[in-house]
């Protein structure tokens, strides 16, 4: 399957990224869909798939977080396996099985054990993630304590997290949010002790006066920027050395910058579309909301009929339907915003299955 390519979306993208009919407007951002590392992941697979039975290749974790994508390799035989149980299954591998490592890489350990391991090892770890690694380990290796802006349970972050430590040496601490990253900064700024309500590794190895930070891939590039600024006044404070790293990816800035543009437009509803668990695309869901009151987080067309939607609520973590909120016989004007990991194909599919409403 080409995820790449859908030609109702290249067609719309080649008149100005606008469909338009007697009762329904469509419009698209500049930027959307696959990034550079999705595409490397997906194209590694795939290659994979053609090369050796896909029944002995073996994902350590969603190749990407998207269940299309992933129900495909799936249903073609491919093993999808939690990065956790690997351990478990090793001793039935051999030399004829392949390891895929997901875009969002793996924690060190794990990579350590995979290579020491019989099987051929596909690394389709993304080099902007690859490039935050070694920022970490390099700050862990001179004491700093290191400062993840990210979500803590994200396979990204627990990857970049295995490797922000050194033991007998530093501490990292994971911030998810402003008000944590103010939380901390007050820690910093009044060179105060406890540190209950802060996700602290290695909190007995705590350099108050040395910090690195580093943002997951995929958070809010706004609210990077703003909790840079806080903490580099914390430890500014305190003459604490400070060093960051712009690691929020070009193409999530790029994604963001346009669904913005896009959210500006007079639209009676936006569709964002993406996988649940996609740190990205849960970010353009929260953009578009500052914008427009009807915004419907979906992973596919299977999502739309005519008379509702169902559709993801982050915040509440579960699924709700909801009637179709449009007027008979007016025309309804419809924002579509798309993760980095959501394929042109999806992207189609929901253009298609909206263009019904003209039936």
């Amino acid at each position: 399957m080409n995820f790449l390519k859908d030609n109702l979306v290249a067609s719309i993208i080649k008149n100005g990224g606008i469909y338009s009919s007697d009762l329904i407007e469509i419009h698209l951002p500049e930027t959307f869909g696959f990034c550079r590392g999705v595409c490397k992941a997906v194209k590694i697979t795939q290659q994979e798939l053609k090369r050796i039975n896909p029944k002995k290749i073996i994902l350590l974790g969603e190749i990407i977080h998207n269940p299309t994508v992933n129900n495909y390799f799936q249903e073609q035989g491919v093993k999808i396996i939690r990065e956790e149980d690997y351990s478990k299954i090793k001793d039935s591998l051999g030399t004829e099985n392949t390891l895929i490592i997901p875009a969002f890489g793996v924690t060190l350990n794990t990579e350590k054990e995979i290579l020491s391991g019989p099987c051929k090892v596909l690394d389709a770890t993304c080099e902007d993630v690859k490039s935050i690694w070694k920022f970490v380990s390099t700050n862990a290796s001179l004491g700093k304590t290191n400062i993840i802006y990210g979500k803590a349970n994200h396979a990204e972050t627990k990857g970049i997290l295995s490797r922000a430590i050194k033991e007998e040496c530093n501490a990292a601490v994971v911030v998810s949010s402003i008000k944590e990253a103010e939380k901390l900064a007050e820690r910093i700024s009044k060179n105060l002790e406890r540190t209950d309500s802060l996700t602290v590794f290695n909190k007995k190895f705590f350099n108050p006066y040395g910090f690195a930070l580093c943002s997951q891939t995929t958070m809010l590039y706004d609210d990077s920027l703003k909790i840079s600024k806080i903490i580099n006044a914390a430890t500014k404070t305190v003459n604490a050395d400070f060093i960051t790293c712009k690691t929020v990816c070009q193409a999530t800035r790029h994604r963001q910058h346009s669904a913005i543009e896009i959210c500006k437009k007079p639209l009676d509803l936006i569709f964002v579309i993406g996988g649940y668990s996609s740190s990205n695309t849960t970010k353009l869901y929260q953009i578009a909301q500052q914008y427009n009151k009807q915004v419907f987080f979906i992973e596919s067309a299977d999502a739309i009929t005519k008379s509702q939607i169902i559709h993801f609520i982050p915040e509440l973590k579960k699924e709700e339907r909801t009637a179709f909120p449009y007027d008979i016989g007016k025309k309804i004007k419809i924002g579509i915003l798309a993760g980095a990991s959501c394929p042109f194909t999806s992207v189609g599919n929901v253009i298609r299955r909206l263009k019904t409403i003209d039936d």
